[in-house]
């Protein structure tokens, strides 16, 4: 499918990729300008039930040029550059890396007349994964590239706030032996804590003891800190006993009318809703940061734990406020239900407990060495 690439000229669509386009379902909604050392190319969107698709052959070759190499394999399409690899299938939101880990897109691969696609929020997140930085001129419509991120973690450390949930008089969800949320979040976050350190990560805990600390007074310290990564850690209950599995979130309105909206109201309880909608556009910048670290830690948890991922190989959106106002990628950690006796019985295990730090504290790393 290497033809493709020659259908582009610099700075237009030549009028037969326009053509054959929206003749293979969908239609030719706009372009999308890819701007890379001064030059721009433009290549189609397409508009196919409620999504603007970029054909990623064309995307790739708009944004690097003859540096990248393409392997097209329906439903597999593996892109190369630099040494790194990235192995995306038709349907899914997660690819494969060199190594065989996972990176999660923020929405999944589609076919359009045969031509695998991507929304333009995928594409800058496969461009980031080939070691392109980019910014949005205008969002979605004119993508400049940028160089390569200097790599100075030598000289500032990473550095991650973690959020145990509730505490103090707030005990979160309750279990039927009356174990309560508070414990497991607290206990869960230092074990992580003292992994990351180990690490060389820098962390900063919104609390560190059994003490109320309100939501606000959470994304204060969360922007105090300046940290790169906002992580919540959370116990989930429902009414269903049977509800069982860990769930990753990040902000989104997805939830508001699905079955996860208890759980948001729960999270939610004190949370000024207005503030939520206010910080809606200034939160989405960092949407698929969020969702690849959402994604590591799930996968790490599936993986390494046999753990059920109830979002079936993808994370879920919703606007909790802590995600809403952190100003950086944020990611929500449910990690089990607490109203399920086989899982608060888990729960209340400090071995498992360690294993649940063990493979957060992965996903974590995968997630930061990706970065």
């Amino acid at each position: 499918m290497n033809w493709i690439s020659g259908l582009i000229f610099k700075g237009t669509v030549i009028g037969l990729a326009a053509a054959l386009l929206p003749a293979a379902t969908g239609s030719l909604g706009s372009v999308l300008t890819i701007e890379r050392a001064g030059q721009r190319t433009s290549v189609p969107v397409i508009e196919r039930n409620g999504e603007r698709l970029v054909p990623l052959v064309m995307g790739m070759k708009a944004a690097l040029g003859d540096t990248v190499r393409i392997e097209t394999r329906l439903p597999y399409v593996t892109l190369s550059r630099d040494g790194r690899s990235l192995k995306l299938a038709a349907g899914l939101n997660p690819a494969l890396r060199q190594g065989r880990s996972a990176v999660w897109l923020p929405d999944p691969v589609r076919l359009v007349g045969g031509l695998p696609s991507v929304t333009p929020r995928s594409l800058v997140r496969v461009l980031a994964e080939l070691g392109v930085t980019s910014s949005w001129v205008v969002p979605h419509k004119h993508l400049k590239l940028l160089r390569t991120a200097t790599n100075t973690s030598a000289a500032k450390p990473f550095h991650i706030v973690l959020d145990p949930g509730h505490g103090g008089a707030d005990c979160g969800a309750r279990g039927r032996s009356r174990m309560c949320e508070k414990s497991v979040t607290l206990d869960l976050a230092l074990r992580i804590a003292r992994q990351l350190r180990s690490k060389g990560i820098k962390v900063t805990m919104t609390r560190e003891r059994d003490t109320y600390v309100s939501l606000q007074k959470r994304v204060h310290i969360t922007r105090a800190a300046k940290a790169d990564l906002f992580v919540s850690i959370h116990v989930n209950s429902a009414r269903d006993r049977s509800a069982r599995g860990i769930e990753t979130y990040v902000y989104g309105h997805r939830a508001l009318r699905s079955a996860h909206a208890a759980t948001v109201r729960r999270e939610n309880a004190e949370a000024p809703y207005l503030e939520i909608i206010l910080s809606d556009l200034e939160q989405r910048q960092y949407h698929n940061a969020s969702v690849r670290v959402a994604g590591a830690i799930e996968e790490s948890m599936v993986r390494r734990l046999n753990l059920i991922g109830r979002a079936e190989k993808r994370v879920f959106e919703a606007p909790f406020y802590v995600l809403a106002q952190a100003q950086r990628p944020a990611v929500l950690v449910e990690v089990g239900f607490i109203s399920n006796s086989r899982e608060e019985k888990k729960l209340r295990s400090t071995r498992y407990r360690q294993q649940l730090a063990e493979s957060i504290t992965a996903g974590l790393l995968a997630a930061r060495t990706a970065t």
